[in-house]
């Protein structure tokens, strides 16, 4: 098995996901923050 290109696959594929989960984690925060302060 090519383990390089395993792993180089394995970052493509989870690198759009983890940004993806950061931004609406900080949208998802910034929205309780809003309800929470109404």
């Amino acid at each position: 098995t090519e383990y390089p290109l395993l792993m180089a696959a394995a970052t493509m594929a989870i690198v759009p996901v983890l940004i993806l989960f950061f931004f609406t984690q900080r949208q998802f925060i910034q929205g309780i923050a809003r309800t929470g302060l109404k």
